[in-house]
Parts: C-alpha cells; structure tokens; sequence
C-alpha cells in the first residue's frame, strides 16, 4: 500500500527518466555525430538522428505507461477513505488469504416503487465491520456467484468487503424504464428520479439491511459505470466516503466515444443505441 501512495511521484520520475532515455537514443548530441563523422572514411554511410516521427511515438508511449500508472493511485485513496482508524494500521502487513464470500440477492426499493436487482456477497466470517462497495452497471451483474466476485476482486476481498453488484433501472432484472445516460433531475422536481436518487435510495437501504456494515460506502465503475459513478456525487449520500470513476463518458465532445474529438462515429453511435435501449 506504500508504494501506491507515492505512486504519483514515482511515476513522474518514471517517465522524466523515459524522456532522458529517448532523447539520448533518438535525437543523438551535435558533438557526438560530429565527432562520429570525421572517424568514418568518405565511403561509410552518415549516421542520422532517427526520425521525429519516431520520437514523438516514444514519448507518446512514456505517457501512456505514466497514465496507465497514474490511473491505480485513486483505487489506492479510495481504499484508505472507507476503512476505519483501526483497520487502516492492517494495510502494510502481509495479504491475507481470500475470505469466503456469501451470496444473497435483493430487489432494493427506489423512492418511486420501481425495484432494482442487487447482489450482496458478504465475507462469512470477520472480526471487525465491514465497509460496502458499490457497483453499479447498465451491462448485467451476471450470475449470483462468490467465487467469480472473489477471483474478480482479489486484492479488495482479502483486505475485507461487502460487494454490491447492482443492474441499473430498466437493465437486466431491474424493474423500470431504461434512459441511456439519464440526465441528472431538476432539484426543484421533489418526485424525479435519477440515477442520483437511485445510488442514494440504494445506499440507504443498504446501511439499514446488510448486517456488519461500518456505515462506510464506496463507488466505483469504469465508462458507462464511471458514468454512473459521477451521478452518485452529484448529490451524494452522506455515507459515501469514496467515489472512483475511471474513463468516465460525462463529457461525449472528447475521446473516443459518441463524438470522437468532435466527429460523430455513426456506426457505432447507431449499433451501441440500438443495443442498449432495444432490450433489457
């Protein structure tokens, strides 16, 4: 857990050392080719510099590895948000083995009746209370099946807790109308929902039904589930201590989503569409 608090640091100093690398192998001193020329007779070939082209895509990869690196640091955080003063001195000593998870399903209320497919997997045996952690997705939780969430979340499930899966509204074996990428409600409307109010009404019910829980909650996803991650901070639970989305599509203008950079990629826009509000 040591070196993923300094992560950020290390890999600064990763990708200055990349960049010292590249430079001295592709873009070659002035001294040092001078002096490599006059040794040569006429008929060998001049060394030249490698192409710029090819040094930027060096240094474009540097920053890749560094991103790459950088994206584990908020995973890192995060844990250390939902565990209490006495758990956090467990975090520098060995890993312990992965406890054994138990399955249950629930169909967890919304404030406006409509009901939403959860999985809870709860470790069968702990000495200390557990904090819970939030997974919300548009994709399916797939089968009720500890084993699978074990060997998905190692390094979370030895350190100890409560994983909730959860279908979205109108997804899968949630109950209520599907909205691609539901805009956050008007405040001033006290009976709209969204999937603010869906995250919130979630958390609730969670804190007051799962037995061993420290009152603490985490939530996290990648993509549509960062998406979704965003929504629960908008007007966020007060049990919610930590929150990680990773490649969130908030902003759809950037990257390579709907809009890539700004150009609208029609196959795909029209095929993901279909895919996702055509069926459950």
């Amino acid at each position: 857990m040591r070196i993923l608090h300094s992560s950020p640091s290390f890999v600064r100093r990763l990708y200055a050392s990349f960049q010292r690398f590249s430079a001295h192998l592709v873009i070659a001193p002035p001294s040092l080719n001078h002096a490599a020329g006059c040794a040569r007779s006429n008929s060998t070939r001049q060394l030249r510099a490698w192409p710029a082209s090819l040094n930027t895509l060096l240094l474009g990869s540097a920053s890749l590895v560094a991103l790459a690196c950088l994206a584990t640091a908020p995973v890192l955080h995060a844990r250390s948000a939902l565990r209490t003063p006495h758990s956090a001195l467990k975090r520098h000593s060995a890993p312990s083995p992965l406890a054994e998870l138990v399955p249950k399903e629930a169909m967890i209320p919304m404030r406006d009746g409509v009901r939403l497919y959860t999985q809870i997997y709860s470790p069968a045996q702990s000495t200390e209370k557990l904090p819970i952690l939030l997974l919300r997705t548009p994709y399916g939780t797939g089968p009720l099946d500890a084993a699978r969430i074990a060997a998905a979340l190692p390094e979370l499930n030895a350190e100890g807790f409560i994983f909730v899966p959860q279908d979205i509204r109108g997804r899968f074996k949630s109950e209520g109308q599907f909205v691609m990428l539901r805009q956050p409600r008007d405040p001033k409307d006290k009976s709209a929902i969204d999937e603010g109010t869906d995250t919130y009404d979630t958390i609730e019910w969670l804190l007051a039904n799962v037995p061993n829980n420290n009152g603490r909650v985490g939530l996290a996803g990648t993509s549509y589930g960062a998406w979704l991650t965003v929504m629960g901070m908008l007007d966020p639970h007060p049990a919610l201590r930590a929150a990680v989305e990773q490649a969130s599509p908030a902003d759809m203008w950037i990257g390579d989503d709907f809009h890539h950079n700004g150009a609208f990629r029609l196959s795909y826009g029209l095929e993901y569409a279909y895919r996702m509000e055509s069926g459950k």
